[in-house]
């Protein structure tokens, strides 16, 4: 039932479903095509390409957009907005501010990781974005591999609910449409409401400092001793795991 789930959807260009395919990213990377005003979406009922967090690679929420950059706007412009799509979505299934965003392309829940959204330029063309959502939604908490159950989590576990992967595609593709018309300062704003480790003392590749922001271009914001320092990549090491 997925194609129906994008009925009336008119800035949802294509849809194409697998019933399994290697990452939908992947996959994407290889469209003769490409959007001109809205999006493409890709999405599989399971990825064949193995996953380094879970044992099985059924009941994700295993999608990508396809979409053009207008505007001048930079790509952290759109895994921003994918990012607070899928915060409102998984907030709808529990508190909402059990659910947020990790830097650079975590969601968490319950001070666990559920999944990641990426962002990547298409291959050749700078103006294109394909924007990844890998999130552990209908998935049994035993399907986390061994070793990783205190870091990752599942909504299933956190909620003891499955959600329609349908109903949340199109959630999402509207949360998406919606954030992508807003100004970059509106969306960067709210993107920074639902920032998880904001205040926390972290450490990004050996940089040290409490977690003040992410600015719009994607870079983080840390303040240590006073004097603030800009960290655009890396791993973001929270105290509560230090």
């Amino acid at each position: 039932m997925i194609p129906h789930a994008l009925n009336g959807l008119t800035y949802v260009e294509r849809l194409y479903c697998y019933a399994e395919c290697e990452h939908t990213s992947q996959v994407a990377k290889r469209l003769k095509e490409k959007p001109l005003k809205g999006f493409y979406v890709l999405q599989t009922d399971i990825l064949t390409s193995g996953h380094e967090i879970l044992s099985d690679t059924r009941g994700g929420f295993w999608v990508s957009f396809v979409v053009r950059l207008h505007n001048e706007r930079p790509l952290t412009f759109y895994v921003q907005a994918a990012a607070l799509a899928m915060q409102v979505v998984l907030g709808q299934y529990t508190d909402r501010s059990n659910v947020q965003i990790g830097w650079p392309n975590e969601l968490w829940c319950n001070k666990k990781i559920v999944g990641f959204i990426r962002g990547e330029h298409f291959p050749g063309d700078d103006t294109t974005a394909i924007i990844g959502f890998e999130l552990f939604i209908n998935v049994f908490p035993d399907q986390i591999k061994s070793g990783l159950e205190e870091h990752y989590t599942t909504m299933l576990a956190e909620t003891g609910n499955c959600q329609t992967i349908g109903t949340t595609l199109r959630i999402v593709a509207e949360e998406f449409d919606k954030n992508i018309h807003l100004t970059g300062n509106l969306l960067n704003h709210d993107y920074n409401k639902h920032l998880y480790g904001r205040g926390q003392n972290v450490i990004i590749d050996g940089v040290c400092g409490t977690l003040d922001r992410i600015d719009e271009n994607g870079v983080a914001c840390l303040n240590a001793d006073g004097k603030y320092i800009e960290v655009a990549s890396g791993t973001c090491t929270y105290n509560n795991r230090m």
